[in-house]
């Protein structure tokens, strides 16, 4: 009697009575979000209701749909209004899924509605959550915090399906109040959602992530990144990490050790040091996921992110897939900006339409590779020279045939005095020159095997040109602050000549611009103002110093 008619009744009067007592704020908040947007007030989302049916979820919505010049929407961070920033933190945004309640989409109580594209990855045993109308709060939301397994919520979400009441549904309601009003990280459609997840049901039994951290001398870091991967919402059985100690001088070995004692899916490797490359390849070598992480010890992640990650990259059948990442100093940044926002359909390319569509990174760390795909194209990190991922992550882009970009801040890239790229040590930072002119001669090769019939082959080939070129422009800003000698210069530019490297007549553009780029580049296609110019700065650089 009570799921067939009494539950119903309860919801139109509790749902009319809400949106009564709040509707002078709606009204407000509608009209504010109607000038913010140009017009759009609510976002609209397909989800699965009960028995699987289809219907549109309302919120307000809080974020504009300005695009860059590739066509893409711009990251959350540019595009939520001032209006939307508050709705979002007051949790007004959520609000209109009361319409949802009236229309019989949604009860205040049930299981939380997920997306769509997870429905097939259920179990039967889990499907049984669609029996009834999904909710803005449940029985998994008031048992749980954002790090209890997947599998748990859904064992919860069949358990309140099997024994729905009365009683029960008013335990939850009082317990959502309570739990609202401590803030205590309960998991309604008001406050922080969860991660959706990647994998539903336990049926998959294979490893399906590999992390790979190579380290040198990093105690200082290392637990802060391995401390990041633990509150991943992943089971230990689904991922591993993968430590290459590379010889290091302090405590980093030890401290490795000591979560693999803690954690049996954490491998350590320690090997003669080998540099970055040979301590990547190592770690690579052994990996054992369906999809591979390159991360750096010194980085981490937001929390809860890998499995949406991970989850993308399953459903749209992926090679590759890239997402955002904040530069820290000090500040910690554990949460993400918007891992519970909504994700929008994914436009997946191949590579070659990627790199001539958007600018890509040097760095390995801000994309996930599935391992069958990378061991396919036999690349390898080159090794004992800079700049390897550079080189690694074009050649991969380029082999790439299904890959895409999700607007998820995911990784935390720690800007450090004394990182590689950083180090002002004489020795190191000449071979940091000679790694970038290697890397600018290895860069011929990947853009010539470009096929020239593929439709984006002329962009492509501008963004490959334009990243070898600009190998070649900081090497020329190095070498100003170097020893070496200004007499090699003209033998490293015919070099470059003869790869159609330089003159860098293809570096300023979209990717590197303004006042600075351009006076430099001025003086470095001169070749009589070169050494020069190089020599008063190194005099004024030397007298600063």
């Amino acid at each position: 009697m009570y799921t067939l008619f009494i539950k119903r009744i309860l919801d139109i009067i509790l749902s009319f009575v809400i949106l009564t007592v709040c509707s002078p704020i709606l009204i407000i908040t509608f009209i504010l979000l109607t000038i913010a947007n140009k017009g759009e007030a609510f976002f609209v989302q397909r989800r699965p209701g009960k028995n699987a049916k289809i219907f549109k979820i309302y919120k307000f919505k809080s974020m504009n749909d300005k695009k860059g010049p590739d066509g893409e929407l711009l990251p959350d961070s540019e595009r939520i209004t001032t209006v939307g920033q508050f709705v979002r933190k007051t949790s007004l945004d959520e609000i209109p899924q009361l319409f949802n309640v009236l229309k019989g989409d949604m009860s205040l109580i049930g299981p939380r509605p997920l997306l769509i594209q997870y429905l097939p990855l259920y179990s039967e045993e889990q499907r049984k959550r669609h029996n009834v109308r999904p909710g803005i709060t449940g029985w998994a939301q008031v048992n749980g915090r954002n790090t209890v397994p997947w599998p748990r919520r859904f064992e919860l979400d069949v358990w309140y399906v099997n024994n729905v009441s009365f009683v029960l549904d008013l335990k939850i309601f009082w317990l959502t109040f309570l739990k609202v009003l401590k803030r205590d990280g309960i998991e309604t459609a008001f406050l922080r959602k969860p991660v959706p997840p990647w994998k539903l049901s336990q049926e998959t039994n294979f490893m399906q992530l590999s992390i790979v951290i190579p380290c040198y001398n990093m105690e200082l870091y290392l637990e802060e990144c391995l401390n990041s991967l633990m509150v991943q919402n992943l089971e230990a059985s689904d991922f591993e990490i993968i430590i290459v100690n590379d010889e290091s001088k302090d405590d980093t070995f030890r401290i490795a050790n000591s979560y693999a004692e803690k954690h049996n899916n954490i491998v350590v490797i320690d090997k003669k040091n080998g540099g970055v490359g040979a301590a990547r390849n190592s770690g690579y070598d052994v990996a054992k996921g369906k999809y591979i992480y390159f991360l750096d010890p010194d980085d981490y992640l937001a929390e809860n992110t890998l499995p949406t990650l991970l989850a993308l990259m399953e459903e749209n059948s992926l090679d590759i897939l890239t997402f955002n990442s904040k530069s820290v100093v000090q500040k910690r940044y554990p949460l993400s900006e918007n891992i519970d926002h909504p994700i929008p359909e994914l436009q997946v390319k191949d590579g070659i339409s990627y790199i001539a569509s958007r600018k890509h990174k040097n760095e390995i760390w801000w994309f996930i590779i599935e391992r069958d795909f990378m061991q396919s194209t036999g690349i390898r990190f080159i090794e004992g020279k800079w700049m390897e991922d550079a080189i690694l992550t074009s050649e991969l882009f380029c082999k790439a045939q299904r890959m895409a970009h999700v607007d998820i801040d995911v990784h935390r890239y720690r800007i450090l005095p004394t990182s590689a790229m950083r180090n002002k040590s004489p020795d190191h930072y000449n071979k940091v020159i000679y790694d970038n002119a290697n890397a600018a001669h290895v860069y011929d090769a990947v853009i010539k095997s470009i096929p020239k019939n593929h439709p984006q082959a002329g962009g492509c080939v501008k963004r490959l040109k334009t990243r070898q070129q600009s190998f070649v422009f900081f090497l020329m800003v190095r070498l100003m602050k170097s020893d070496i000698s200004v007499n090699k210069i003209p033998e490293m530019l015919n070099g470059f000549e003869k790869i159609d490297a330089y003159p860098l007549k293809k570096f300023l553009g979209e990717d590197y611009h303004g006042v600075g780029y351009s006076f430099l580049v001025y003086v470095f296609n001169r070749k009589p103002l070169i050494n020069p110019f190089i020599k008063m700065f190194r005099t004024f650089y030397t007298f600063a110093r």
